[in-house]
């Protein structure tokens, strides 16, 4: 069992080593797809460091990475007597597709079949229903240098399995007009292949939470540099950019549809439409 605490310095090499084996081994067309973070990444306070965090490049200007990732880490703590390392994918449906339960089960049928070896699929449509997980968990040796061997195979399988079929959902999520389209691009890959070389690249943005950052400055002008709420002056680099109709609520992202507001008034809007 890992007792020691790890410092960032001493993971980072580590992490950068497994996800290029991890890459390397991969199909080129899953492979091409990926990127990981630069450096170790806290996550939570008593779970641990991840090692590393990825996610697909194509969707970068759209998603933040963090909606699905793949990622290890390890339980410092001395109360874990059994297991000390986890491994997993997980998806936050609720952030990506406002809480569609359709799309978590749609996603968990398809990865059963896969058999992946050694990993289990966490299914909570309670108080968690935005997450999707594929998850293992194992003992870990202490010996730093055995580390990518023993992870980047089974992150190869995991990547290998999940991957294909998260673009297939984002994408199908992202390109549908109606709930009809997007099950039927859910169900034939076909169509969804042709929607993919059919629909502009602004379809795919409207439905993502993320506003690109070149929107930032013209929104923020177009309010003459003012809190859209209070008044109050702002910067590029401080204003928070608000959907006016809520994500949560269907509110497109769309210029139409934004507005600059101080870090005050972004709060006390929340997903709100009656102020």
């Amino acid at each position: 069992m890992i007792q020691r605490y790890y410092d960032r310095h001493e993971l980072t090499p580590i992490c950068q080593g497994i996800f290029k084996k991890v890459q390397a081994g991969l199909p080129r067309t899953v492979a091409r797809r990926l990127t990981a973070s630069q450096a170790v990444r806290k996550h939570g306070g008593r779970q641990g460091y991840l090692l590393f965090n990825v996610w697909d490049i194509r969707q970068n200007g759209l998603l933040h990475h963090d909606h699905f990732c793949y990622c290890f880490g390890h339980v410092s703590s001395p109360h874990a007597k059994k297991t000390n390392g986890y491994l997993h994918f997980w998806a936050n449906t609720q952030r990506i597709y406002q809480n569609r339960i359709e799309a978590h089960r749609w996603l968990v049928s398809r990865l059963r079949p896969t058999r992946i070896s050694d990993f289990r699929f966490h299914e909570d449509l309670g108080l968690r229903k935005g997450i999707v997980e594929v998850k293992t968990v194992f003992d870990l040796t202490t010996n730093e240098r055995e580390w990518t061997d023993l992870l980047s195979r089974r992150l190869q399988d995991l990547v290998a399995a999940v991957h294909p079929l998260i673009v297939d959902l984002v994408d199908a999520y992202a390109l549908a007009r109606h709930s009809r389209e997007r099950g039927e691009f859910l169900e034939n890959p076909a169509a969804l292949d042709q929607a993919r070389r059919d629909r502009p690249p602004q379809k795919r943005v409207e439905l993502a939470h993320a506003v690109p950052p070149e929107w930032r400055e013209p929104i923020l002008a177009r309010c003459g540099y003012h809190c859209a709420m209070c008044g109050g002056d702002l910067t590029v680099g401080c204003a928070h950019i608000d959907h006016i109709h809520p994500f949560s609520k269907g509110g497109l992202t769309v210029p139409e549809n934004l507005q600059p507001l101080c870090t005050m008034c972004n709060l006390k809007k929340g997903n709100r439409t009656d102020l």
